[in-house]
């Protein structure tokens, strides 16, 4: 089925338009052209209907291949622009280039002339879905800058509130404390039930922050590693089908394109906030459930050795070293490339270790540890957990390790935590976060970035 190309041709010999036309009839183009000689035809031209690509001579009486670049810009057109001229120098090609040319083919060497047109008619499309990707991406980053500044408004009212509330409750306990003797009693209650209220605030204050630590982590541990799976199979699927020489390709690599830019955002958006997520679960289980889903996606020797007697862990242990082992096997399959990924689970003389070995690219020696949000979360969870988290090369291989202590108190997997505080849930206290080098802060908007 022959592709239909509608061409504007600005040439003012008819006998080179009809040479320029059967070159592309001959290479399977439905041709729908108008010659134009002018800039006022050209201008008319183009507001008459769309066209697909515009192919012009160099010099006409009166016009020539600038000025019709010079009309595109102007009607701010991004339309494929080729010169087709027989008498253009090298330097005079690449000013036109410069000008906004995509492209420049001699008369008398036409064979260039359709693999030029085709690589120009897919840089376009590729122009016009970038185009239309960054307009849906500013959108988003408009409403999701209207959350957060209602977010911001919400922050404000609940602090005005909490400044009334605290004026009032000074203003009550200088009137208590003015009251007679009598009067005691009832004073150290309404204290105590001052006390509690403050308690209240902080204790809704550390639900609603774990609650955003909770959105960031869901969105980078298990989105984000949803995005890049499918990311891994449309890369293998565009592949098999490029091989194949399948008309399928372009769109499977636009879904490709669009499919990397979420994964950008929602790794950005769960940049800016730390969370845990809690799922109680046998961790030897876990890891070999792991281990099997990396073997039948990724089609990678994987393996999992455990040594010593892996004692009962809390649920929130259990999550946090699954996570982790979790990210540095996604990491050493998205951006070392291994090929083979080893899973030690040691215990020994108290302390529960956890080492994730690949043989891919070695981990880069300039890049930190806070540098990547991933390696920065694993650290993140190896000190909730007081434990202690490392990265280093052996070998020619990239070795994660975290070591966390184990207590023979420790309760059995799928107990439940009595404690109250923000440690009995497995998550740092609030005052504790800056320690383990992060921060909470509204997330930033992606179209800013």
């Amino acid at each position: 089925m022959k592709e239909t190309l509608r061409l504007l041709l600005v040439e003012d010999s008819e006998d080179d338009a009809l040479f320029v036309l059967r070159t592309l009839r001959k290479a399977a183009f439905e041709i729908v052209s108008e010659r134009v000689e002018s800039e006022a035809q050209m201008r008319a031209a183009l507001a008459r209907q769309p066209w697909d690509f515009v192919i012009a001579d160099f010099i006409l009486p009166g016009f020539g291949g600038l000025p019709a670049l010079q009309v595109l810009r102007e009607m701010e057109l991004d339309l494929p622009f080729i010169i087709v001229s027989g008498h253009i120098g090298e330097d005079i090609a690449v000013d036109a280039m410069k000008a906004g040319a995509h492209d420049y083919v001699m008369k008398d060497r036409l064979a260039r002339l359709v693999p030029a047109v085709r690589r120009e008619l897919a840089e376009a499309e590729v122009r016009r879905a970038r185009k239309q990707a960054e307009q849906e991406l500013a959108a988003k980053a408009v409403e999701l800058e209207k959350h957060v500044a209602q977010l911001r408004e919400t922050e404000e009212e609940l602090r005005q509130k909490n400044e009334r509330l605290r004026k009032a409750s000074e203003e009550l306990e200088a009137r208590v404390r003015e009251r007679t003797a009598d009067l005691s009693a009832a004073l150290g209650e309404l204290r105590r039930h001052i006390l509690e209220r403050q308690r209240l605030e902080n204790e809704l204050l550390e639900i609603t922050e774990k609650e955003r630590q909770r959105i960031g982590l869901d969105l980078h541990d298990d989105l984000g590693q949803h995005l890049h799976g499918i990311g891994l199979m449309m890369e293998a699927l565009h592949m098999k089908l490029l091989q194949r020489q399948s008309d399928l390709a372009p769109d499977v690599e636009k879904i490709k394109n669009r499919l990397s830019k979420a994964i950008s955002y929602t790794h950005d958006l769960a940049h800016d906030l730390a969370s845990l997520e809690l799922r109680a679960k046998d961790l030897n289980t876990a890891l070999s459930d792991l281990v099997t889903h990396i073997e039948e996606s990724f089609e990678i020797s994987c393996r999992l050795n455990l040594s010593g007697e892996i004692p009962p862990l809390p649920p929130n242990s259990v999550e946090h070293l699954y996570k982790i082992a979790q990210e540095a096997a996604t990491n050493a399959i998205k951006h070392a490339q291994g090929t083979s990924i080893i899973f030690d689970l040691v215990c020994k003389d108290g302390l529960l270790s956890l080492k994730i070995q690949n043989d891919g690219r070695p981990f880069p020696a300039d890049i930190e540890v806070n540098d990547r949000m991933g390696l920065k979360i694993m650290k993140y969870r190896a000190h909730v957990l007081g434990g202690s988290f490392s990265i280093a090369c052996e070998n020619g291989s990239t070795v994660i390790a975290c070591s966390i202590p184990i207590t023979e108190s420790a309760p059995p997997q799928g107990g439940h935590n009595k404690g109250r505080g923000p440690e009995a849930n497995g998550c740092a206290p609030i005052t504790g976060l800056a320690q383990n080098g992060l921060t909470l802060q509204y997330p930033a908007v992606a179209g800013g970035k």
